[in-house]
């Protein structure tokens, strides 16, 4: 499968789970630079086998990551995140996120098996599987916060 089909089906999985679960305005950017980052980064990752193999991840800020846990979770501005209901959330958002690309996937003849979501915390996280590896990002904006899904596969 191309890489543009395979940025299409994630873009339009990625805009299924925000307008199912965390109603926020999207807006794709389309500049392929990684999101800038002063702090730790959270990632939520998923690795996938079959026809593809490889790992999709959700990098965003601690603030970013809040504000869509907060939003998913619906609560106030005002209300604190814990870490566990901020892990539980991104890896809900990856989740959903490869589920509807496996669902494109699976309607194109493609067949996925995933794995359950890991999340941790970091600098300088960026997803790295060897060789002959196809890599692309789908960066997006939010309510003045960007976000960015890689997706890695062979």
């Amino acid at each position: 499968m191309q890489t543009t089909q395979l940025s299409e089906h994630l873009w339009q999985s990625v805009l299924e789970t925000f307008e199912t679960m965390i109603p926020l305005p999207l807006q794709r950017v389309e500049d392929p630079k990684p999101a800038p980052s002063d702090g730790p980064l959270w990632a939520g990752s998923i690795t996938f086998t079959g026809d593809l193999r490889g790992c999709l991840t959700l990098l965003c800020s601690a603030d970013c990551g809040e504000k869509m846990a907060r939003t998913m979770l619906m609560l106030e501005d005002s209300e604190p995140v814990d870490e566990a209901d901020l892990k539980d959330a991104l890896g809900e958002i990856a989740n959903l996120a490869i589920g509807g690309l496996k669902s494109r996937l699976l309607a194109a003849g493609c067949t996925l098996d995933i794995s359950i979501p890991t999340v941790t915390r970091g600098r300088d996280l960026r997803p790295a599987l060897g060789v002959d590896v196809e890599r692309f990002s789908l960066l997006i904006e939010t309510e003045g916060h960007t976000f960015e899904f890689v997706l890695a596969c062979k």
